[in-house]
């Protein structure tokens, strides 16, 4: 696959904002995806065991779980900095884990897909426990597979794509930070993995407070 952006378009207003997204796709020469929906099922849980009345908020542990209902479906944990890619099958064995992890938040995202050259958007209304909560985008461009080097050619993509009034949200990554990098979950600075992408959607779920 190639490299991903994923955004969050905060003060988007549902089948409008997706129609002038569509439209300005339309006028690039996209092409809509027949197959069926992107869809990902997101998950926010707190550790019963870590929750005792000494203990500060900042002290809870929690985990961060999305799940693919298409394709190879999939599942991507992240807890305690590290990131990990299994079957669809562990979302079976969470649960059964209900008395150690306490499920807080749930986010369904469905998304269309449309393939613009290099270029693959996809884009999609995000609702968490039934409430709207903007449209999630990711800009994929194929060509490339470091993690770093397609980020001109995604940021003018990107630039192309948006309203200018966007307010957007996304975690980008960099090299030279201690703090904002792949390698501190455990990802590959070198390779860019699925596994990239949906550490992207678990960091937006944590900076702007979704789940």
């Amino acid at each position: 696959m190639g490299v991903t952006w994923v955004m969050h378009w905060k003060n988007a207003s549902g089948p409008n904002s997706l129609a002038v997204l569509t439209d300005k796709l339309t006028d690039f020469g996209s092409v809509v995806s027949p197959k069926e929906s992107y869809v990902l099922q997101c998950k926010m849980y707190r550790n019963n065991r870590s929750v005792t009345p000494a203990q500060s908020q900042q002290q809870l542990r929690f985990m961060y779980t999305i799940g693919t209902r298409h394709g190879q479906q999939l599942f991507y944990t992240l807890v305690d900095d590290v990131v990990v890619e299994s079957e669809r099958e562990t979302e079976l064995i969470m649960a059964k884990l209900r008395n150690l992890w306490e499920a807080r938040q749930n986010a369904t995202i469905e998304s269309h897909i449309f393939s613009v050259g290099d270029f693959v958007v996809r884009l999609g209304n995000m609702n968490v426990n039934s409430l709207y909560k903007g449209i999630m985008i990711e800009i994929e461009y194929r060509p490339l597979s470091h993690p770093y080097t397609a980020t001109p050619i995604l940021q003018e993509f990107k630039d192309m794509l948006l309203p200018a009034d966007a307010q957007i949200a996304q975690w980008i990554p960099r090299a030279t930070s201690d703090d904002d990098t792949f390698a501190k979950v455990g990802l590959s600075e070198e390779v860019y993995t699925t596994s990239h992408t949906m550490y992207q959607y678990m960091q937006l779920l944590k900076i702007e407070n979704l789940m």
